[in-house]
Protein backbone atom coordinates (compact mmCIF):
# COMPACT_ATOMS: atom_id res chain seq x y z
CA UNK A 1 0.00 0.00 0.00
CA UNK A 2 1.24 3.67 -1.35
CA UNK A 3 1.77 6.13 1.98
CA UNK A 4 -0.71 8.44 2.16
CA UNK A 5 0.15 12.13 2.50
CA UNK A 6 -2.21 14.66 3.40
CA UNK A 7 -0.48 17.33 1.56
CA UNK A 8 -1.97 15.69 -1.33
CA UNK A 9 -5.68 16.77 0.13
CA UNK A 10 -7.67 19.34 -1.73
CA UNK A 11 -7.65 22.40 -0.08
CA UNK A 12 -11.05 24.40 0.60
CA UNK A 13 -11.94 26.90 2.43
CA UNK A 14 -13.08 26.98 5.94
CA UNK A 15 -15.52 23.95 6.41
CA UNK A 16 -14.29 21.69 3.24
CA UNK A 17 -10.98 21.67 4.63
CA UNK A 18 -11.53 20.70 7.96
CA UNK A 19 -14.13 17.90 6.32
CA UNK A 20 -11.29 16.87 3.98
CA UNK A 21 -8.79 16.58 6.78
CA UNK A 22 -10.99 14.11 8.78
CA UNK A 23 -11.68 12.03 5.45
CA UNK A 24 -8.27 11.41 4.76
CA UNK A 25 -7.48 11.32 8.37
CA UNK A 26 -10.11 8.05 8.52
CA UNK A 27 -8.47 6.68 5.75
CA UNK A 28 -4.71 6.65 7.20
CA UNK A 29 -6.07 5.22 10.50
CA UNK A 30 -7.98 2.18 8.71
CA UNK A 31 -4.71 1.65 6.72
CA UNK A 32 -2.68 1.20 9.90
CA UNK A 33 -5.51 -1.33 11.26
CA UNK A 34 -5.53 -3.37 8.08
CA UNK A 35 -1.62 -3.39 7.97
CA UNK A 36 -1.58 -4.10 12.07
CA UNK A 37 -4.42 -7.01 11.16
CA UNK A 38 -2.71 -8.61 8.21
CA UNK A 39 0.85 -8.73 10.34
CA UNK A 40 -0.41 -11.85 12.53
CA UNK A 41 -0.67 -15.24 10.57
CA UNK A 42 -1.75 -18.95 11.65
CA UNK A 43 1.25 -21.48 11.07
CA UNK A 44 0.70 -24.86 10.70
CA UNK A 45 1.81 -28.16 11.58
CA UNK A 46 2.43 -29.85 9.98
CA UNK A 47 0.50 -28.73 7.44
CA UNK A 48 3.05 -25.88 6.40
CA UNK A 49 6.03 -26.43 8.80
CA UNK A 50 6.84 -30.10 9.62
CA UNK A 51 8.14 -29.22 12.85
CA UNK A 52 7.51 -26.75 15.67
CA UNK A 53 10.74 -25.48 15.92
CA UNK A 54 10.92 -24.75 12.36
CA UNK A 55 7.55 -22.79 12.58
CA UNK A 56 8.73 -20.69 15.45
CA UNK A 57 12.10 -19.89 13.24
CA UNK A 58 9.30 -18.49 10.22
CA UNK A 59 7.19 -16.88 12.81
CA UNK A 60 6.84 -12.92 14.10
CA UNK A 61 5.30 -11.37 16.98
CA UNK A 62 1.82 -11.90 17.37
CA UNK A 63 1.61 -15.06 15.48
CA UNK A 64 0.12 -18.63 15.98
CA UNK A 65 1.49 -21.54 15.96
CA UNK A 66 -1.61 -23.98 15.59
CA UNK A 67 -0.53 -27.90 16.42
CA UNK A 68 -2.40 -30.62 14.85
CA UNK A 69 -3.31 -33.81 16.85
CA UNK A 70 -0.36 -36.09 17.38
CA UNK A 71 2.77 -36.60 19.01
CA UNK A 72 5.35 -34.27 18.09
CA UNK A 73 9.24 -35.96 18.73
CA UNK A 74 11.64 -32.30 19.41
CA UNK A 75 13.73 -31.01 22.17
CA UNK A 76 15.21 -28.00 23.11
CA UNK A 77 12.17 -26.09 21.25
CA UNK A 78 12.65 -22.48 21.83
CA UNK A 79 10.84 -19.72 21.60
CA UNK A 80 13.85 -17.16 21.25
CA UNK A 81 12.03 -14.52 22.95
CA UNK A 82 9.12 -13.82 20.63
CA UNK A 83 5.79 -13.07 21.54
CA UNK A 84 4.06 -15.88 19.85
CA UNK A 85 1.07 -18.32 20.80
CA UNK A 86 2.01 -21.81 20.40
CA UNK A 87 -1.42 -24.33 20.62
CA UNK A 88 -1.92 -27.59 20.12
CA UNK A 89 -5.23 -28.70 19.06
CA UNK A 90 -7.87 -30.50 21.80
CA UNK A 91 -9.97 -33.90 22.31
CA UNK A 92 -13.74 -33.59 22.73
CA UNK A 93 -13.87 -32.93 26.45
CA UNK A 94 -10.79 -29.89 25.94
CA UNK A 95 -7.98 -32.25 27.01
CA UNK A 96 -4.91 -31.68 25.07
CA UNK A 97 -4.31 -33.73 21.89
CA UNK A 98 -0.86 -32.89 21.30
CA UNK A 99 1.95 -34.55 22.89
CA UNK A 100 5.50 -33.04 22.82
CA UNK A 101 7.88 -36.46 23.37
CA UNK A 102 11.71 -35.54 24.12
CA UNK A 103 12.62 -38.93 24.02
CA UNK A 104 15.03 -38.39 26.75
CA UNK A 105 17.29 -36.24 24.67
CA UNK A 106 17.19 -32.83 26.52
CA UNK A 107 14.54 -30.39 28.11
CA UNK A 108 11.45 -30.33 25.54
CA UNK A 109 10.83 -26.26 25.81
CA UNK A 110 13.33 -23.79 26.94
CA UNK A 111 12.96 -20.20 27.39
CA UNK A 112 16.38 -17.99 27.96
CA UNK A 113 15.37 -15.17 26.09
CA UNK A 114 13.29 -12.88 28.59
CA UNK A 115 9.82 -14.02 27.06
CA UNK A 116 6.79 -12.69 29.33
CA UNK A 117 3.19 -13.86 29.46
CA UNK A 118 2.73 -12.53 26.01
CA UNK A 119 4.82 -15.94 25.01
CA UNK A 120 1.61 -18.99 25.34
CA UNK A 121 1.99 -22.49 25.48
CA UNK A 122 -1.87 -23.78 25.56
CA UNK A 123 -2.75 -27.34 24.90
CA UNK A 124 0.09 -29.39 25.40
CA UNK A 125 1.59 -32.38 26.98
CA UNK A 126 5.40 -31.86 27.61
CA UNK A 127 6.94 -35.70 28.16
CA UNK A 128 9.56 -37.70 28.14
CA UNK A 129 12.38 -34.68 28.71
CA UNK A 130 15.77 -35.19 30.61
CA UNK A 131 18.38 -32.93 31.18
CA UNK A 132 20.79 -31.92 34.39
CA UNK A 133 18.47 -29.23 35.12
CA UNK A 134 14.55 -29.30 33.64
CA UNK A 135 13.52 -32.47 32.40
CA UNK A 136 10.27 -30.89 30.56
CA UNK A 137 11.08 -27.10 30.91
CA UNK A 138 13.74 -24.62 31.52
CA UNK A 139 13.37 -21.37 32.27
CA UNK A 140 16.12 -18.63 32.82
CA UNK A 141 17.44 -15.19 32.86
CA UNK A 142 13.88 -13.55 33.37
CA UNK A 143 12.18 -16.05 31.28
CA UNK A 144 8.01 -15.49 32.57
CA UNK A 145 6.07 -17.42 29.68
CA UNK A 146 2.90 -18.67 30.51
CA UNK A 147 1.04 -21.80 30.17
CA UNK A 148 -2.65 -22.98 30.07
CA UNK A 149 -3.99 -26.50 30.26
CA UNK A 150 -0.77 -28.13 29.72
CA UNK A 151 0.14 -30.95 31.16
CA UNK A 152 3.94 -31.79 32.16
CA UNK A 153 4.38 -35.56 32.28
CA UNK A 154 6.88 -38.06 32.83
CA UNK A 155 9.99 -36.30 32.77
CA UNK A 156 13.39 -36.30 34.76
CA UNK A 157 16.47 -34.46 35.84
CA UNK A 158 18.70 -34.05 38.27
CA UNK A 159 17.45 -30.81 39.83
CA UNK A 160 13.42 -29.64 38.50
CA UNK A 161 12.26 -33.10 36.53
CA UNK A 162 9.26 -31.15 35.49
CA UNK A 163 10.48 -27.51 35.20
CA UNK A 164 13.70 -25.78 36.79
CA UNK A 165 13.18 -21.67 37.17
CA UNK A 166 16.09 -19.70 37.46
CA UNK A 167 17.10 -15.73 37.76
CA UNK A 168 14.09 -13.83 38.18
CA UNK A 169 11.71 -15.81 36.06
CA UNK A 170 8.30 -15.72 36.90
CA UNK A 171 6.26 -18.14 34.77
CA UNK A 172 2.36 -18.23 35.13
CA UNK A 173 0.45 -21.38 34.70
CA UNK A 174 -3.55 -22.00 34.24
CA UNK A 175 -4.72 -25.62 34.99
CA UNK A 176 -1.91 -26.87 34.20
CA UNK A 177 -0.57 -30.50 35.87
CA UNK A 178 2.48 -32.13 36.72
CA UNK A 179 2.50 -35.86 36.94
CA UNK A 180 5.17 -38.58 37.55
CA UNK A 181 7.74 -36.52 37.03
CA UNK A 182 11.31 -37.37 39.01
CA UNK A 183 14.13 -35.63 39.76
CA UNK A 184 17.31 -37.03 41.76
CA UNK A 185 18.07 -34.12 43.98
CA UNK A 186 15.93 -31.41 44.29
CA UNK A 187 11.83 -30.55 43.01
CA UNK A 188 10.45 -33.47 41.51
CA UNK A 189 7.91 -31.67 39.89
CA UNK A 190 8.84 -27.97 39.73
CA UNK A 191 12.19 -26.35 41.17
CA UNK A 192 12.52 -22.55 41.54
CA UNK A 193 15.66 -21.00 42.31
CA UNK A 194 16.98 -17.39 43.18
CA UNK A 195 14.15 -14.84 42.87
CA UNK A 196 11.53 -16.77 40.80
CA UNK A 197 8.13 -16.42 41.61
CA UNK A 198 5.37 -18.56 39.67
CA UNK A 199 2.11 -18.00 39.57
CA UNK A 200 -0.49 -21.26 39.41
CA UNK A 201 -3.80 -21.39 39.29
CA UNK A 202 -5.97 -24.41 39.36
CA UNK A 203 -2.85 -26.79 39.46
CA UNK A 204 -1.96 -30.41 40.17
CA UNK A 205 1.18 -32.15 41.59
CA UNK A 206 0.72 -35.71 41.46
CA UNK A 207 3.33 -38.99 41.94
CA UNK A 208 6.36 -36.78 41.25
CA UNK A 209 9.37 -37.68 43.14
CA UNK A 210 12.62 -36.84 44.07
CA UNK A 211 15.26 -40.28 45.30
CA UNK A 212 18.54 -39.25 46.21
CA UNK A 213 19.56 -41.28 48.20
CA UNK A 214 21.29 -38.85 50.92
CA UNK A 215 19.26 -35.48 50.50
CA UNK A 216 16.78 -34.10 48.33
CA UNK A 217 13.74 -31.43 48.78
CA UNK A 218 10.40 -30.95 47.88
CA UNK A 219 9.27 -34.50 45.69
CA UNK A 220 6.30 -32.01 44.26
CA UNK A 221 7.77 -28.55 44.52
CA UNK A 222 11.21 -26.93 46.09
CA UNK A 223 11.88 -23.54 46.18
CA UNK A 224 14.62 -22.22 47.53
CA UNK A 225 16.58 -18.30 47.74
CA UNK A 226 14.18 -15.86 47.93
CA UNK A 227 11.71 -18.06 45.05
CA UNK A 228 7.96 -17.38 46.07
CA UNK A 229 5.42 -19.20 44.53
CA UNK A 230 1.77 -17.87 44.13
CA UNK A 231 -0.38 -20.88 44.69
CA UNK A 232 -4.10 -20.93 44.37
CA UNK A 233 -6.66 -23.73 44.48
CA UNK A 234 -3.59 -26.08 43.65
CA UNK A 235 -3.72 -29.97 44.86
CA UNK A 236 -0.62 -32.02 45.75
CA UNK A 237 -0.92 -35.77 45.90
CA UNK A 238 1.08 -38.43 46.31
CA UNK A 239 4.27 -37.08 45.45
CA UNK A 240 7.53 -38.24 47.94
CA UNK A 241 10.81 -37.21 48.65
CA UNK A 242 12.08 -40.63 49.98
CA UNK A 243 15.49 -40.36 51.30
CA UNK A 244 15.93 -40.60 55.19
CA UNK A 245 17.58 -37.37 54.98
CA UNK A 246 15.29 -35.66 52.23
CA UNK A 247 12.44 -32.56 53.21
CA UNK A 248 9.16 -31.45 51.91
CA UNK A 249 6.98 -34.50 50.24
CA UNK A 250 4.96 -32.33 48.52
CA UNK A 251 6.71 -28.87 48.84
CA UNK A 252 9.76 -28.11 50.24
CA UNK A 253 11.12 -24.13 51.16
CA UNK A 254 14.66 -22.90 51.80
CA UNK A 255 15.14 -18.89 53.08
CA UNK A 256 11.62 -18.85 50.54
CA UNK A 257 7.84 -17.41 51.49
CA UNK A 258 5.08 -18.87 48.82
CA UNK A 259 1.73 -18.26 49.27
CA UNK A 260 -1.19 -20.86 49.24
CA UNK A 261 -4.79 -19.78 48.73
CA UNK A 262 -7.64 -22.94 48.82
CA UNK A 263 -4.16 -25.42 48.09
CA UNK A 264 -5.07 -29.22 49.26
CA UNK A 265 -1.57 -30.63 50.07
CA UNK A 266 -2.61 -34.86 50.48
CA UNK A 267 -1.08 -38.04 51.17
CA UNK A 268 2.41 -36.82 50.51
CA UNK A 269 5.73 -38.83 51.99
CA UNK A 270 8.77 -37.80 53.16
CA UNK A 271 12.04 -39.57 54.74
CA UNK A 272 12.81 -36.77 56.99
CA UNK A 273 10.73 -33.14 57.52
CA UNK A 274 7.47 -32.04 56.10
CA UNK A 275 5.26 -34.48 54.70
CA UNK A 276 3.08 -31.62 53.24
CA UNK A 277 5.29 -28.86 53.81
CA UNK A 278 9.07 -28.29 55.01
CA UNK A 279 10.67 -24.46 55.81
CA UNK A 280 13.88 -23.62 56.79
CA UNK A 281 15.59 -20.74 57.61
CA UNK A 282 14.81 -17.70 59.08
CA UNK A 283 13.67 -15.18 55.85
CA UNK A 284 11.38 -18.75 55.24
CA UNK A 285 7.80 -16.99 55.92
CA UNK A 286 5.40 -19.25 53.66
CA UNK A 287 1.53 -18.13 53.95
CA UNK A 288 -1.06 -20.87 53.94
CA UNK A 289 -4.94 -19.71 53.83
CA UNK A 290 -7.62 -21.73 53.77
CA UNK A 291 -5.85 -24.58 52.89
CA UNK A 292 -6.29 -28.79 54.09
CA UNK A 293 -3.28 -30.42 54.99
CA UNK A 294 -4.26 -34.07 55.54
CA UNK A 295 -2.73 -37.44 55.20
CA UNK A 296 0.66 -36.75 55.05
CA UNK A 297 3.68 -38.63 56.60
CA UNK A 298 7.38 -38.20 57.76
CA UNK A 299 9.28 -38.72 60.43
CA UNK A 300 9.37 -35.09 61.60
CA UNK A 301 5.90 -32.93 60.95
CA UNK A 302 3.92 -34.98 59.15
CA UNK A 303 2.08 -31.96 57.96
CA UNK A 304 3.85 -28.92 58.28
CA UNK A 305 7.52 -28.38 59.46
CA UNK A 306 9.30 -25.42 60.46
CA UNK A 307 13.46 -25.56 61.37
CA UNK A 308 15.74 -22.85 61.54
CA UNK A 309 13.65 -19.99 62.59
CA UNK A 310 11.47 -20.43 59.68
CA UNK A 311 8.11 -18.99 60.91
CA UNK A 312 5.07 -18.11 58.39
CA UNK A 313 1.44 -17.92 59.06
CA UNK A 314 -1.48 -20.61 59.15
CA UNK A 315 -4.65 -19.27 58.49
CA UNK A 316 -7.89 -20.82 58.67
CA UNK A 317 -6.82 -24.25 57.37
CA UNK A 318 -7.30 -27.74 58.34
CA UNK A 319 -4.22 -30.29 59.12
CA UNK A 320 -5.92 -33.24 60.00
CA UNK A 321 -4.78 -37.25 59.67
CA UNK A 322 -1.15 -36.48 59.46
CA UNK A 323 1.64 -39.10 60.93
CA UNK A 324 4.92 -38.94 62.09
CA UNK A 325 7.43 -40.13 64.71
CA UNK A 326 7.70 -36.36 66.17
CA UNK A 327 5.11 -33.52 65.39
CA UNK A 328 2.16 -35.48 63.69
CA UNK A 329 0.50 -32.04 62.73
CA UNK A 330 2.72 -29.16 63.25
CA UNK A 331 6.68 -29.61 63.98
CA UNK A 332 8.76 -27.13 65.19
CA UNK A 333 12.50 -26.70 65.94
CA UNK A 334 15.37 -24.63 66.17
CA UNK A 335 13.54 -21.12 66.39
CA UNK A 336 11.16 -22.83 64.15
CA UNK A 337 7.97 -20.50 65.63
CA UNK A 338 4.80 -20.08 62.99
CA UNK A 339 1.73 -17.91 63.78
CA UNK A 340 -1.80 -19.95 63.23
CA UNK A 341 -4.83 -19.02 63.66
CA UNK A 342 -8.50 -19.98 62.94
CA UNK A 343 -7.31 -23.33 62.12
CA UNK A 344 -8.15 -27.31 63.04
CA UNK A 345 -5.39 -29.75 63.85
CA UNK A 346 -7.04 -33.07 64.40
CA UNK A 347 -6.10 -36.63 64.28
CA UNK A 348 -2.69 -36.08 63.76
CA UNK A 349 -0.21 -38.91 64.90
CA UNK A 350 0.72 -39.16 67.73
CA UNK A 351 0.21 -35.64 68.54
CA UNK A 352 -1.39 -32.29 66.81
CA UNK A 353 1.48 -29.71 67.82
CA UNK A 354 4.92 -30.89 68.89
CA UNK A 355 7.59 -27.37 69.44
CA UNK A 356 6.90 -23.42 69.54
CA UNK A 357 4.34 -21.58 67.76
CA UNK A 358 2.28 -18.62 67.96
CA UNK A 359 -1.28 -19.10 69.06
CA UNK A 360 -3.40 -16.05 67.31
CA UNK A 361 -6.67 -17.34 68.32
CA UNK A 362 -9.67 -19.52 67.07
CA UNK A 363 -7.60 -22.66 66.98
CA UNK A 364 -9.40 -25.53 67.82
CA UNK A 365 -6.97 -28.32 68.80
CA UNK A 366 -8.82 -32.09 68.67
CA UNK A 367 -7.31 -35.99 68.69
CA UNK A 368 -9.99 -37.35 66.93
CA UNK A 369 -11.64 -35.31 63.44
CA UNK A 370 -15.24 -34.67 63.74
CA UNK A 371 -16.82 -36.84 61.57
CA UNK A 372 -19.75 -34.90 59.55
CA UNK A 373 -20.34 -36.72 55.87
CA UNK A 374 -21.89 -34.41 53.58
CA UNK A 375 -20.91 -31.18 55.49
CA UNK A 376 -18.50 -29.88 52.57
CA UNK A 377 -18.98 -25.92 53.95
CA UNK A 378 -17.79 -27.15 57.05
CA UNK A 379 -20.76 -24.79 58.96
CA UNK A 380 -21.58 -28.26 60.77
CA UNK A 381 -24.98 -29.14 58.60
CA UNK A 382 -25.58 -30.39 55.67
CA UNK A 383 -27.91 -28.52 53.78
CA UNK A 384 -28.58 -26.67 50.47
CA UNK A 385 -25.25 -24.69 50.89
CA UNK A 386 -23.64 -28.27 50.60
CA UNK A 387 -25.34 -29.19 47.52
CA UNK A 388 -24.82 -25.97 46.09
CA UNK A 389 -21.18 -26.32 46.88
CA UNK A 390 -21.42 -29.92 45.73
CA UNK A 391 -22.10 -28.91 41.78
CA UNK A 392 -19.38 -25.94 41.97
CA UNK A 393 -16.87 -28.85 42.74
CA UNK A 394 -18.00 -31.65 40.25
CA UNK A 395 -15.48 -33.44 38.35
CA UNK A 396 -12.50 -32.08 40.78
CA UNK A 397 -10.58 -33.81 43.32
CA UNK A 398 -11.76 -31.09 46.24
CA UNK A 399 -11.37 -33.45 49.09
CA UNK A 400 -14.16 -30.62 51.05
CA UNK A 401 -16.89 -32.70 48.73
CA UNK A 402 -15.45 -35.55 48.08
CA UNK A 403 -17.05 -37.77 50.96
CA UNK A 404 -16.01 -41.26 49.74
CA UNK A 405 -12.37 -40.37 49.06
CA UNK A 406 -11.81 -41.75 45.80
CA UNK A 407 -10.10 -38.81 44.60
CA UNK A 408 -13.10 -37.37 42.35
CA UNK A 409 -16.44 -35.17 43.16
CA UNK A 410 -19.34 -37.54 41.40
CA UNK A 411 -22.48 -39.03 42.09
CA UNK A 412 -21.44 -41.06 44.78
CA UNK A 413 -20.47 -38.06 46.98
CA UNK A 414 -23.86 -36.73 46.03
CA UNK A 415 -25.93 -39.82 47.18
CA UNK A 416 -23.88 -39.68 50.20
CA UNK A 417 -24.51 -35.93 50.90
CA UNK A 418 -28.14 -37.22 50.50
CA UNK A 419 -28.56 -39.75 52.68
CA UNK A 420 -27.25 -37.15 55.28
CA UNK A 421 -29.07 -33.55 54.55
CA UNK A 422 -30.76 -32.48 57.66
CA UNK A 423 -28.17 -33.49 60.01
CA UNK A 424 -26.28 -31.61 62.09
CA UNK A 425 -22.78 -32.84 63.16
CA UNK A 426 -21.78 -33.50 67.05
Amino acid sequence: MSPIDLRDAPHNNGESDLEDAMKYLTILIASFLLISHASADVLDVPGEYLTIQSAIQAAVDGDTIAIATGSYPEFGIDPSGLAITIEGATNIDGSPAVTIDGQQADAVLICQSGEDTSTIFRNLVITNGDSNTGGGLFLSNGSSPRFENCGIEGNSSARGGGVYCINNCNPHFQDCWFDSNQADIDGGGFYSLLNCDPVLVNCTFTNNQVSSSQFAFGGGMYNRDNSNPQLTNCLFRNNQAISPFSSGGAIANTESSPMLIDCVLESNTTGGAGGGMSNTGASCQPVLTGCLILGNSSTNGGGLSFSLDATGQVTDCEVSTNTATNGGGLFSVSGGNPSVSGTLLCGNSPDQVNGDWTDQGSNEILESCPDCPGDATGDGYVDVNDVLYVISAWDTPDPNADFDNDGLVDADDVLILLSHYGETCD
